[in-house]
């Protein structure tokens, strides 16, 4: 495919400078003041925590995982948190009070007939993998077989499946006494006679449960556990908990959230997950339109929500296109200022594409950095992609790095000079030789320096005549005697010419002047430095800062 060049632009009126991890733009409070609230949605990135395109500061922060205290190190990217906290007035950073984490399922996989269409069963839950699913401990669903015990994060659609955004491979069975099962849901078929209900093609029995949290109802919201393995399609809670599926957010706070659009009546008539939304004339829509809405359409809603518990929205953006596809190859070029990769590839040919605040990091190479964002990657690494394609332009929704280049994941510093034989530059303190440093001009000795093995003289050089420097060359030492007869007693003087054959020296014309020595303090192998203008200083970290692109809401 021809080679497509992209030009990264602001749809909006602002481009942020980025983190390590991705940055980008989030949203503000009313009256560009900052504030307090909410933010749910996926994990895109660490080094502190990256949600909806914001840099939470995670120093004091409470940590919740399924209800158990947790720390940052328990998170993946790709799991989908709630943050409650605080923003700055540019609406790209603040700092998090607290971080929540709930599984939507997790148990036996009970159908993987339809792993090659992108769906399986865990818990008699439908799962729907995208291009941007991020895996743990598996590569492919084709790996995985009936019996298999995962993790699942994500959102809830219409029909009651799921959308998965992480799966986490925990064991290859079910072990009684270790394993769990649990899962979210709404009612459905609800039994009060024999006490069962459903949820999506799971049996509930809550017959004897240890505990029942709330009032059992059709559509209510559950959340069920259970130490028992799923037999038959049938699930024997030990805890039913009636949950409330929205965040609390309350009237006048700020809320951004991503999720599945369940109930659509129109682009300003519609529900998130379980939050009701609506648009106003005054709404920006980035990779996408308000046509674009619907079912089970992925997007991310930021806004206030009004008294009656709706959320206005300031901003939606569509965080999962249609025209989403995949590519894997090897990164020709970088760009960090305007996020953009350059990446090769044998389908494809060479792409060029950007990345935003909201694109997913993760590093599956040897190194496995946790915190790792487009800063980190290097020319020569392999990268697996997902990305879309609007207007021209082709965005990353998520890069894995799958391998290192050959310079580790760092680019190479430009201008290296090649191995003359020479040594090394300065590398701080020079060996004990016994002999003066060499610092490259010897000292004026009057003799020229002995190099070791001295020229091939038996052919005297044609050196012409000497250049004018201003100076008459030095007299005072008169040629050597080449008058004294062979044989005598009287040795040849040492001044690296060559041995005495018996017949004098040939005439040269005009003696050398030997009283300055040669500048050979850049000759290859003489012992001398390499240039240090051939060395160019490696990039560091904040050379490194990309610029996100989204949009800004006041």
């Amino acid at each position: 495919m021809i080679a497509r060049l992209c030009t990264l632009f602001a749809t909006l009126s602002l481009m942020l400078v980025a983190s390590c991890g991705g940055g980008g733009s989030g949203f503000i409070a009313s009256g560009g003041i900052g504030g307090t609230g909410i933010s749910n949605g996926t994990i895109t990135a660490f080094g502190s925590i990256f949600v909806n395109g914001v840099e939470f500061n995670t120093g004091k922060a409470i940590f919740i995982r399924d209800g158990q205290p947790a720390t940052e190190s328990d998170f993946s990217v790709g799991e989908v948190v709630t943050v409650r906290g605080s923003f700055n007035t540019g609406g790209t950073t603040g700092t998090a009070q607290r971080v929540t984490y709930d599984t939507v399922v997790s148990g036996a996989v009970t159908d993987t007939s339809s792993v090659t269409l992108g769906r399986l069963e865990v818990l008699g839950q439908t799962l729907k993998v995208t291009p941007a699913t991020v895996f743990k401990n598996f590569n492919a669903l084709t790996e995985l077989s009936a019996g298999n015990v995962l993790e699942v994060s994500g959102f809830t659609n219409a029909d009651g499946s799921v959308t998965a955004t992480h799966i986490t491979k925990e064991g290859v069975k079910f072990v009684l006494g270790a394993s769990a099962s649990e899962v979210r849901g709404y009612i459905t078929d609800l039994d009060e006679v024999n006490m069962t209900f459903v949820l999506d093609d799971l049996i509930v029995d809550y017959s004897a449960p240890q505990m029942i949290e709330g009032v059992l109802t059709n559509g209510q919201f559950v959340e069920v556990e259970s130490h028992h393995n799923v037999q038959d399609g049938l699930l024997i809670a030990d805890v039913v908990r009636v949950l409330n599926p929205t965040v609390n957010a309350e009237a006048g706070q700020k809320l951004a959230t991503e999720g599945v659009v369940t109930r659509f009546v129109s682009p300003s008539d519609f529900t998130v997950g379980s939050q009701p939304v609506t648009t106003t004339a005054d709404t920006i829509f980035e990779h996408g339109s308000a046509a674009d809405l619907g079912l089970n359409v992925t997007i991310e809603v930021d806004g206030e929500l009004n008294t009656d518990g709706v959320l206005v929205a300031d901003g939606i953006i569509f965080r999962l296109p249609e025209n989403t596809f995949e590519l894997e190859g090897t990164v020709l070029a970088l760009d960090l200022p305007l996020g953009m990769v350059t990446v090769l590839d044998s389908e494809n040919g060479q792409t060029v594409m950007a990345t935003g605040s909201r694109t997913r990091f993760t590093d599956d190479s040897a190194l496995e950095l946790r915190s790792f964002g487009l800063a980190d990657i290097g020319v020569g690494d392999q990268l697996k992609i997902t990305a879309f394609q609007r207007e021209g332009i082709t965005t990353a929704l998520q890069i894995e790095r799958e391998g290192l280049g050959s310079a580790g994941g760092i680019p190479p510093a430009i201008g290296t000079p090649p191995d003359t034989g020479a040594p090394p530059s300065d590398t701080g303190t020079p060996p004990d030789t016994g002999l003066p440093p060499d610092t490259g001009i010897p000292p004026d000795t009057g003799i020229p320096p002995d190099t070791g093995t001295p020229p091939d003289t038996d052919t005297p050089p044609d050196t012409g005549t000497p250049p004018d420097t201003g100076i008459p060359p030095d007299t005072s030492t008169p040629p050597p005697d080449t008058d004294t007869p062979p044989g005598t007693n009287t040795p040849p003087p040492d001044n690296g010419t060559p041995p005495d054959t018996g017949a004098p020296p040939p005439d040269t014309g005009t003696p050398l002047d030997n009283g300055t020595p040669p500048d050979n303090s850049t000759a290859p192998g003489s012992g001398t430095n390499p240039s240090q203008d051939s060395h160019q200083k490696p990039p560091t970290p904040e050379d490194r800062a990309t610029i996100a692109y989204g949009f800004m809401f006041s």
